[in-house]
């Protein structure tokens, strides 16, 4: 399987997102297919073993979903048995209310359980199954939204804001799942880590600004008493550059030139600033 993945990177289901997934997803994929104990742990979340909360959905809505082929489950014995489900279903039936509640149709929701279900194309591994390993090991925000009346897909939290960023979600009805999967689990705590939680240091912003507003080659950043107390940056220029231009706007920097045949071949702008004076 592992082979097949790194010799078919192109057999990733095409569609408008499938740009923000890439490299990142497809190196993800190979990492999770070659772990044997992680596709144990799937494997064993795939069994129909999954107790359905009492409280979750009444019998009757209940058979009226499957009526209307909107659920998964398996039978006991016959289709009079009692339902058995996987993780996967259990999430699914969440998911369900979730839209339910949000005022979307049944109709609209049975399009959707088709992308909820739907496998990675060339291996035995659903796209749902795929972000459920980020969620519940690595606490990373797995989200199912329905693009459209005819489109729905899985994003992690980089996908989806990076298909926000470009105007893809702008009519879109979407799920966070991990806190569904915190409903499921109870016992277990399914987190999510978004980028923007994580505290920013005014040395971190110091250096988010620097990096922004500076044109660079390298730099450096010096410290005292735990703080950043200068910046060193240099910037090369090819000998046919203006010198006039190399200058613009600087007025304490250090020039050196590096000559080839007696004729400037180079220039390098080196040039100290403090910070943070107080």
């Amino acid at each position: 399987m592992q082979k097949e993945i790194e010799e078919e990177p192109t057999t990733i289901r095409s569609s408008m997102f499938t740009i923000f997934r890439g490299e990142t997803f497809a190196s993800n994929l190979g990492k999770l297919m070659a772990s044997k104990q992680v596709l144990k742990n799937l494997n064993e979340l795939s069994q129909r073993t999954c107790q359905l909360d009492v409280n979750l959905v009444s019998y009757r809505t209940l058979h009226h979903w499957d009526s209307m082929e909107l659920i998964e489950c398996g039978r006991e014995s016959s289709k009079s048995g009692w339902r058995k489900f996987n993780l996967v279903e259990v999430l699914w039936l969440n998911v369900i209310i979730k839209f339910r509640g949000m005022g979307i149709s049944l109709e609209k929701i049975r399009d959707a359980k088709n992308f909820f279900f739907e496998k990675i194309p060339g291996i035995e591994l659903k796209y749902v199954e795929y972000y459920l390993v980020g969620a519940l090991y690595f606490k990373q925000p797995a989200f199912f939204v329905m693009v459209s009346d005819r489109e729905a897909e899985f994003l992690s939290y980089e996908e989806l804001t990076s298909a926000m960023e470009v105007g893809l979600l702008n009519n879109a009805v979407l799920i966070h799942l991990n806190p569904l999967l915190n409903k499921i689990f109870k016992k277990i705590e399914v987190g999510s880590n978004f980028s923007f939680k994580r505290p920013v240091t005014n040395d971190q912003n110091t250096i988010c600004d620097v990096i922004e507003q500076l044109d660079f080659d390298s730099i450096k950043f010096s410290k005292v008493n735990g703080k950043i107390s200068d910046i060193e940056f240099e910037k090369g220029f090819s000998g046919k550059v203006p010198f006039r231009e190399i200058i613009k706007n600087e007025t304490d920097a250090l020039i050196s030139r590096r000559l080839a045949g007696g004729v400037v071949a180079s220039v390098k702008l080196a040039k100290r600033a403090k910070l943070n004076e107080e």
